[in-house]
């Protein structure tokens, strides 16, 4: 019924629990397909040690090629219909694929879904909900209206295997922002929506957030604007190629909206931070980012941690305990 595909990277220390949260969800009838992408730790001997244990885990070792070219293996090697998609350091809440698989049998012409997910330190505590992706296909239909991105996160991500095979799966070109290029390819076949309730645990940790990232979601979102736009028009896009020779790095105009994109850059920083309890280094970042950006940090401080929707969806016992 689901495949889950987890592709690994030198994720020994984190990667048993993430292992741990797919095999103990409360459906079963699934296979989990791991991709170790050339790790150098011992992240390879631990998904082999579980594949001994449980026939449902399957274990394919590659080069190292990246998030996005370990994915499209893993995927090409799926045997059943529902892909989902769950990173090597996060954890799925125990109810993930039940209540996904259960939405999709409910709303067949819905395309994929993801959910809300929890910000958690590197230690497993959690502590702010992101609340992120359309609810609805009244709001799903409003931002493709507008030329925008219905995003969704990828480790969130539970989607039908056919469309994204049709759509070729991921693109290495977009590098760390694949995922979002790819949800919206896959938007053009259908609704993508998100449970409205944190189903996954993200792990933070200074090493899985840097500017240059941000700055390549910030130009790669960029593009697909233009590209929706131009698909809304009917007429041809440009190539990502073309895009990028244009608007890189010369303007002074793409340079000051790049500098402004960095607001989140350093509230994230300051997340991660606050969350391991270095104070001083948290409120530099977001003292930068409130300088940068005054009206960007403010909103979402009230909607991850502090709005009654936050606290409500926090208490839930899954992702608490």
């Amino acid at each position: 019924m689901i495949s889950v595909i987890m592709p690994a990277y030198n994720t020994s220390k984190f990667i048993e629990e993430a292992i741990e949260s797919i095999l103990n969800q409360t459906i079963k009838d699934f296979e989990l397909i791991i991709v170790d992408d050339g790790s150098t730790d011992k992240t390879v001997d631990i998904i082999n040690q579980y594949a001994q244990q449980d026939s449902r885990i399957r274990v394919i070792e590659v080069a190292h090629s990246g998030m996005a070219g370990a994915t499209n293996v893993g995927v090409k090697a799926a045997r059943y219909p529902w892909l989902a998609f769950a990173d090597s350091d996060d954890i799925a809440v125990p109810s993930r694929l039940e209540k996904q698989l259960k939405a999709a049998e409910a709303h067949p012409h819905i395309v994929g879904w993801g959910s809300y997910f929890c910000f958690m330190r590197s230690t497993g505590q959690t502590l702010s909900v992101k609340i992120w992706g359309p609810v609805s296909e009244q709001e799903f239909d409003t931002l493709r209206r507008q030329g925008k991105n219905p995003i969704v996160y990828q480790a969130t991500l539970f989607v039908k295997k056919e469309i994204f095979m049709k759509e070729g799966g991921y693109l290495p070109k977009y590098e760390t922002v694949a995922d979002v290029e790819l949800i919206d390819r896959l938007a053009n076949h259908g609704p993508l929506l998100v449970i409205p309730e944190p189903l996954v645990l993200y792990r933070l940790h200074p090493k899985n957030t840097s500017i240059q990232n941000r700055f390549n979601q910030w130009f790669v979102g960029q593009y697909l604007k233009i590209r929706h736009q131009a698909r809304l028009a009917g007429y041809p896009a440009q190539s990502f190629e073309a895009f990028l020779k244009k608007y890189r790095p010369h303007s002074w105009l793409t340079r000051l909206r790049c500098f402004m994109s960095s607001s989140s850059f350093f509230y994230q920083k300051a997340g991660v931070y606050f969350f391991e309890k270095e104070y001083i280094t948290a409120f530099s970042y977001l003292g930068l980012s409130m300088l940068i950006n005054p009206l960007y940090a403010l909103p979402r401080i009230w909607q991850q941690l502090l709005s009654p929707q936050a606290r409500r969806l926090l208490k839930n016992p899954a992702i608490s305990s």
